[in-house]
């Protein structure tokens, strides 16, 4: 099996520069939350996302990151509202 490549850079790459002081203060739960919000935001599926970061239960992931995405209702409304529409084009046509 070949050696592994994890973490390399690739030929020609430039390697990051350091952080000149002082340097942002990054915890791991900032990170975290990084991670839960692009999740979030990218429409993967919660119970994925309560998986990954580690959490008990669906319903903290869905507590703590659902805040990230303001147009929730807006969406939800509209279809359901697409939904409702399309029933009631069936039925009459």
């Amino acid at each position: 099996m070949p050696p592994s490549t994890a973490g390399t850079r690739p030929t020609g790459a430039a390697a990051p520069k350091p952080c000149r002081p002082p340097c942002p203060r990054i915890r791991f739960h900032d990170l975290q939350h990084s991670h839960a919000t692009q999740m979030s935001t990218s429409g993967i599926h919660p119970k994925i996302a309560q998986e990954r970061l580690g959490h008990s239960s669906i319903g903290i992931a869905l507590d703590l990151y659902s805040r990230v995405m303001p147009g929730m209702q807006e969406d939800a409304a509209a279809k359901v509202d697409a939904a409702m529409r399309a029933a009631i084009d069936k039925a009459a046509g």
